[in-house]
């Protein structure tokens, strides 16, 4: 088959997926944890060398792909819409706060954080620094979870390793929802409870902290330990990837950070009344999709080559599809993202639009001022991602995460 044609096929299999997903009810969207897929096979493990091999072949050439062109869409410019983005006034110096107050912790991996942690200022170019502070603890307890123990390492430990970061797992679940630890308590419990003990002081809204609570025990349920196809013995289908990737990927707890950080909450009631509660999700859910498989893209090089993490959408595209080619799959997925964005685009002005009007109204400022919160967001999907040393690869097929 014709490569283009292929990579067309896959990116309209791949469109009927993610609106088979998003049709569900919102409540089965962020809670359930699907199991579909089938047995990982011998020819599984052929195809994950075949994987690496076409990959080796791509690298050869280097900068195969453009980042960009997952973004930009006939009229508009990624680098245009994110051109005022700029990170918060004060990131700088809270950013050796958390630095410290991580080292004191025990959470702070050198030559790995310091990449990391720059991030907040651009999901919270407004927010004030208690707040501000608040996330950004949040963000380096995760950090170093995914640094650690997270699906990206976990493959290569030892067995005795990863029943370890599996028993760590359960364990920083168990004491997030008792939001308490022991005197004596590893320096890691002491930081993730005092994290949530002071987003739950913070918070300026009777239920936000329980759904937040929620979001990250789910984000630390799916992110952590050898969640490899191979060593779950199933690969998943994609319905079931996209619908674990934002929990996944930390998207569900991070628009919910949105809300937190401008200490301005979604009225849900009201929302549904004028008929937005469906638009506003639907916003949500974009979001969450766009960052989540535009990181599986970027860190697919550090995720899979690198460190044999097998869960990555470009992975998991290429076990259920094993006709098509590395090539054919990365142009399936930087479609589909240029169709997402195109949509997110077009519904957030229209969002914006219809609360310009009511701006007066609590709930209709609360819901502009959250809108504008997704959009920030996704520009550091792009702006972040491409800046960051984390995703930066030697001979990568990315041209903007090319190494040096």
């Amino acid at each position: 088959m014709d490569p283009a044609r292929a990579s067309i096929d896959l990116a309209t299999k791949i469109a009927n997926a993610v609106s088979t997903v998003s049709a569900q009810p919102w409540e089965i969207l962020t809670e359930r944890n699907p199991d579909g897929g089938r047995t990982f096979e011998a020819a599984d493990i052929a195809r994950l060398q075949q994987i690496r091999s076409e990959y080796a072949t791509l690298s050869m050439r280097g900068n195969v792909f453009c980042f960009r062109e997952a973004f930009d869409y006939p009229g508009f410019s990624i680098n245009e819409y994110c051109r005022d983005l700029h990170p918060n006034p004060v990131g700088e110096s809270i950013n050796l706060k958390i630095q410290a107050w991580s080292e004191s912790h025990g959470i702070w991996i050198p030559g790995i954080s310091e990449h990391c942690h720059d991030i907040a200022a651009f999901l919270h170019p407004e927010a004030g620094e208690d707040r501000f502070i608040a996330v950004a603890k949040c963000l380096s307890v995760d950090w170093y979870l995914n640094d650690s123990i997270g699906r990206e390492w976990a493959p290569t430990m030892s067995p005795a390793g990863q029943a370890n970061a599996m028993a760590l797992r359960e364990h920083i679940v168990e004491i997030s929802r008792a939001m308490k630890v022991a005197p004596d308590a590893p320096l890691i419990d002491k930081a993730c409870v005092e994290m949530l003990l002071e987003m739950q002081a913070l918070s300026g809204h009777p239920t936000w902290f329980s759904r937040f609570l929620e979001m990250w025990i789910g984000h630390v349920q799916r992110s952590c330990g050898n969640i490899n196809a191979e060593n779950l013995g199933q690969v998943p289908d994609v319905f079931t990837y996209l619908q674990n990737s934002p929990h996944q990927s930390g998207l569900y707890y991070t628009l919910a950070h949105f809300e937190f950080s401008r200490d301005e909450y979604l009225d849900w009631s009201t929302l549904t009344e004028y008929c937005l509660a469906s638009d506003v999700r639907n916003l949500c859910w974009l979001c969450a999709l766009i960052g989540g498989l535009s990181n599986d893209l970027i860190s697919f090089e550090k995720e899979f080559v690198t460190h044999q993490s097998q869960s990555n959408f470009v992975v998991v595209l290429m076990l259920n599809y094993p006709a098509l080619t590395l090539g054919e799959v990365v142009e399936a997925i930087m479609m589909i993202l240029r169709d997402l964005m195109e949509h997110f685009v077009t519904l957030s002005g229209a969002l914006k639009n219809r609360c310009a009007g009511r701006h007066g109204t609590p709930a209709f400022r609360a819901t502009g001022i959250f809108v504008q919160a997704v959009e920030w967001g996704i520009m550091t999907t792009w702006v972040w991602q491409t800046r960051s040393q984390r995703y930066q690869h030697a001979r990568s097929i990315f041209r903007e995460t090319q190494q040096g």
